[in-house]
């Protein structure tokens, strides 16, 4: 029994059905012993060439570990900017023209179609549009579902995750939602959707709190 809930189960790291995830040298960055080994490899003075899938948080992390390593990077990402829920259009590229300034390779509006490996150990991302970027390994730093699977039939109103109004409640009153579950409303597009930053998360924890 409650008077008022909050929803605040967040969301987790998935791996697409994406084929050649699982081949020698693809990197799935999505726990700790994931970077270590990416760590270790790049420790190990093998790898020239990088790819990388995602230009999230995550992703430009490994950027920087490359570059700071000589290792020559190319960042591909399905979205039309950089930190797409992030930042601002101009923001991004002004992070892009950056980064290529210190010799990365980005490509942004690529989709992931799949991963091959060649005769001679290479692996080349192979994207939606046709196109090929090829390197000694690859980093997938894609893959998020919101935890709201167990709500499917509550009747609670549910796109990718938990839709709430402004004052972060569900269709149901009384009922809350906020953080990496939830699709709030969005100033910058005036529509509801998921904004996946921990800033964003604590912000919308303060208002759902306020009106409970």
């Amino acid at each position: 029994r409650y008077d008022r809930i909050l929803i605040s189960t967040g969301a987790s790291a998935v791996m697409p059905p994406i084929p050649g995830l699982n081949l020698p040298g693809v990197f799935k960055m999505r726990t700790v012993q994931d970077a270590v080994c990416l760590k270790e490899m790049l420790e190990s003075g093998t790898v020239k060439r990088g790819i990388v899938i995602g230009a999230s948080w995550v992703g430009i992390k490994i950027v920087e570990n490359m570059v700071e390593r000589n290792i020559h990077c190319t960042l591909v990402d399905g979205a039309d900017w950089m930190f797409y829920t992030a930042a601002f259009e101009e923001t991004a590229k002004r992070t892009q023209r950056d980064l290529e300034a210190k010799g990365v390779g980005v490509h942004c509006g690529q989709m992931l179609s799949h991963i091959e490996e060649g005769e001679d150990g290479q692996l080349t991302a192979v994207m939606q549009s046709g196109r090929r970027f090829t390197a000694d390994i690859v980093a997938v730093c894609i893959g998020v579902r919101m935890n709201v699977g167990f709500l499917r039939e509550s009747g609670l109103a549910l796109n990718r995750g938990v839709l709430v109004d402004r004052r972060m409640e569900t269709n149901y009153e009384g009922i809350y939602a906020a953080g990496d579950c939830c699709e709030a409303y969005d100033i910058q597009s005036n529509t509801q959707r998921n904004i996946g930053l921990w800033f964003n998360a604590v912000e919308q924890g303060k208002v759902a709190g306020a009106n409970m």
